[in-house]
């Protein structure tokens, strides 16, 4: 539920299902050295990546689905429906519900939960898998979890700032008063302090007798320096999934068109 992470992880998706895809044959003439690539659209494959890979879904979000999920999870995977020595669909699963192991002959082995509380296993070829950097070569690192840390106090001072501003922006603090008062005199008070000073308040002077103190318990958004914090958590999120910040909506007030074209052109050959 951080928004930096979730548009980290939009602006890879969508980069990438906004791509063309094309199937293509490599041909080598007789007597050539160099092959020629011919784009097969009449190939089965060029329809489930290009056009439908299954009833319910195009090919954009077919590949944004699986993309996004590949992002922030331990990897993506969808079932082969072959018939006939063709792959005919391509059914995503959804995240939770399958899991890979290696088998001691060094292969793949998905399992796959339904929805009726059953199971079904797959091998690679039965499956498309997609997956990030891994350091046993088949299993995914998830980049939250990697960056769980910048993305925790991420979302730590996104609450803070929401009870501050829940608090109409108004810290907490004690009123002292150097006589002891009475439970329903101190109840008063403390009610009237509220409804004037407190979240909806009108604010205003307040004027209390008897020598009274009011010492703030909280940091100010100011004080806290909340906005430059944030900023430099965005940065932080950006760079565990390889984003430039510009392109998660973090403005560079020292940014140019032509350093802003540079990070656009970043983007492109260094994260997608």
């Amino acid at each position: 539920d951080v928004t930096a992470v979730f548009c980290a992880a939009r602006i890879i998706a969508e980069g990438l299902a906004q791509m063309s895809v094309r199937v293509v044959e490599e041909r080598f003439a007789e007597g050539a050295g160099t092959a020629t690539l011919i784009v097969r659209r009449d190939h089965w494959a060029h329809r489930l990546l290009a056009v439908k890979p299954n009833d319910w879904q195009t090919s954009h979000e077919f590949r944004e689905g699986l993309v996004f999920n590949a992002v922030l999870g331990e990897g993506a995977i969808a079932i082969k429906n072959v018939i006939k020595d063709q792959v005919k669909e391509l059914l995503p699963v959804p995240a939770g519900s399958w899991s890979v192991e290696q088998m001691p002959d060094w292969s793949l082995r998905f399992r796959v939960n339904y929805a009726d509380k059953t199971h079904g296993y797959f091998s690679h070829a039965e499956v498309l898998y997609l997956r990030g950097p891994s350091l046993d070569g088949f299993t995914a690192l998830p980049a939250v979890k990697q960056a769980r840390q910048a993305i925790g106090l991420s979302r730590a001072l996104e609450l803070q700032q929401a009870k501050l501003a829940g608090n109409g922006g108004k810290p907490s603090g004690v009123l002292s008063l150097p006589s002891r008062l009475s439970e329903e005199t101190r109840d008063k008070l403390k009610a009237t302090w509220q409804a004037n000073f407190g979240p909806g308040g009108e604010g205003g002077i307040a004027i209390i007798d008897q020598d009274a103190k009011f010492a703030s318990m909280t940091m100010t958004s100011v004080d806290a320096q909340f906005i430059e914090t944030r900023r430099m958590q965005i940065e932080e999120i950006a760079r565990a999934f390889r984003v430039q910040p510009i392109m998660m909506m973090q403005a560079d007030k020292a940014a140019t068109f032509a350093s802003a074209e540079q990070m656009f052109r970043h983007h492109v050959i260094h994260t997608l």
